[in-house]
């Protein structure tokens, strides 16, 4: 037997070997007889005949050759997640039973923090219990880290006009902090003394959050 899409099969398991073979997807190559898959899938009735050579007679047999279908394997749809997301089970590829493997991937569990960020190409393999024969898919994971900075620190006088909060990257994240509002900062409001500002920023499409303060 053979899945579809395998190598050619040696055909050497008559005996007693020597005779010759007849039949589709049967080739000889001058030393050997071969069974190509490629032939398709079904089932091939095989014809081995052996002369004996010190009494010139004949006899033959037959043998059916199985071409099986690869098992039909399909992933769950490509995931972004946040880099300080928990490890977790790998699930969603169908039929059940098969292995996941790839970066960051250990016994079915993926740790996002140990692939990194990036694109990760997750592979789920299934092995047909029946047939034996095997076949995969793959889908993405996409681990994001905000990576946020913050202006440097900075010293304002207390009767100073109100003035809006720039220079943390990426740009488009929010300021909060005392005296702040609509990222503006003022100074009247916040008071003499030192006060944190924070700056938070939310990668957009998810909901993966870096933050910095200064």
């Amino acid at each position: 037997q053979a899945c579809e899409g395998d190598p050619k099969v040696l055909l050497n398991t008559v005996y007693p070997q020597g005779g010759n073979y007849f039949g589709p997807g049967v080739s000889f190559d001058g030393f050997n007889y071969w069974f190509d898959p490629a032939i398709g899938v079904g089932t091939y009735l095989i014809h081995y005949c052996f002369t004996e050579p010190s009494t010139g007679c004949t006899n033959c047999c037959e043998f059916n050759f199985y071409v099986y279908p690869l098992p039909v394997v399909e992933c769950p749809g490509d995931v972004t997640i946040c880099i300080d997301t928990p490890p977790f089970d790998l699930t969603g590829a169908t039929p059940p039973g098969g292995e996941y493997s790839g970066n960051g991937v250990w016994d079915g569990v993926f740790h996002p923090a140990d692939a990194g960020a990036g694109e990760h190409i997750i592979t789920y393999t299934y092995t047909d219990p029946q047939t034996e024969c095997t076949n995969f898919c793959e889908f993405k994971i996409t681990v994001v880290e905000p990576l946020v900075e913050c202006p440097e620190d900075m010293t304002v006088c207390f009767n100073d006009p109100a003035f809006e909060l720039t220079g943390a990257t990426p740009e488009g994240g929010i300021y909060s902090g005392t005296g702040v509002s609509g990222g503006w900062f003022d100074p009247a409001v916040a008071g003499v003394g030192y006060h944190t500002i924070t700056y938070t920023f939310v990668i957009p499409g998810t909901n993966c959050a870096g933050t910095c303060e200064f």
